[in-house]
């Protein structure tokens, strides 16, 4: 008993915080009184029309307790669209996870999350649940969440998203993980119903003791759009969703 305890607590100081799907948050949090560097980018595109949009998140991440982290971020997003279109947007976010089960030492892990962002246009907000399992090398895993955006200014879009997603992950004995990860993004518009993507693609990623990366390519294999998309001459939902989503993490502790 005492070996097998000693085992997952190994276990769980060798992942450290280390996210290895793309868009689906997993288990354990930051040490106590540890700090973690952390990067984030989203590249997104492929629209009708001519269209990137780039998203990045940089902070860092502080372990409260065993179980808590704090992240403090700043968020960045560059926007090209059409020939001359060019947009940036600057704000912050501060996110809280608490991760009071581990999916090595009990049936199922658990991970909740809520995050508050601020810009200059929009205060947003999320809530997320996800649960987790490793079976020997591999990691099972999905997370539910719901983010809402107020906008200043009124604006055009969906200011409700609800997002699930999911995906496994084999570690490697030379420190990589490979997996495959999906996921569904559900749009509404003042309750009305605005079009759902499903994206779908593999993840790859690799740690060391101080750090770690994950880079997942996620394409829209499939989508629901509003009735008033259909016909259109698309198939995929591109109003409010692109054809190809990238992300990158990188996380440095400190």
């Amino acid at each position: 008993m005492r070996l097998s305890l000693l085992f997952v607590l190994v276990a769980s100081s060798a992942l450290a915080s280390e996210q290895p799907l793309g868009f689906t948050v997993t288990g354990p949090t930051v040490a106590p009184g540890a700090h973690e560097l952390r990067l984030t980018t989203t590249p997104r595109f492929g629209r009708p029309e001519e269209f990137i949009r780039i998203e990045s998140l940089l902070g860092f991440g502080y372990g409260l307790t065993a179980t808590l982290e704090t992240q403090v971020l700043i968020a960045i997003a560059l926007e090209a669209f059409g020939r001359d279109g060019r947009s940036a947007e600057g704000g912050g976010e501060v996110r809280l996870r608490w991760h009071p089960l581990d999916g090595r030492a009990h049936f199922l892990g658990l991970n909740l999350l809520g995050a508050v962002g601020l810009s200059p246009d929009s205060v947003s907000f999320e809530a997320r649940l996800g649960v987790e399992k490793w079976l020997g090398e591999f990691l099972f895993a999905l997370n539910a969440n719901v983010d809402y955006r107020v906008r200043r200014d009124g604006g055009d879009g969906p200011e409700l998203h609800t997002e699930q997603s999911g995906g496994v992950v084999y570690r490697l004995l030379n420190n990589f993980t490979t997996g495959f990860e999906v996921r569904s993004r559900i749009g509404f518009e003042r309750g009305e119903y605005y079009g759902a993507a499903i994206f779908a693609g593999p993840v790859l990623g690799w740690r060391n003791k101080t750090g770690w990366i994950s880079l997942a390519a996620l394409p829209q294999v499939a989508a629901v759009k509003a009735s008033s998309q259909v016909g259109n001459g698309e198939a995929l939902e591109l109003r409010d969703n692109e054809r190809v989503v990238l992300r990158l993490q990188l996380g440095f502790e400190l």
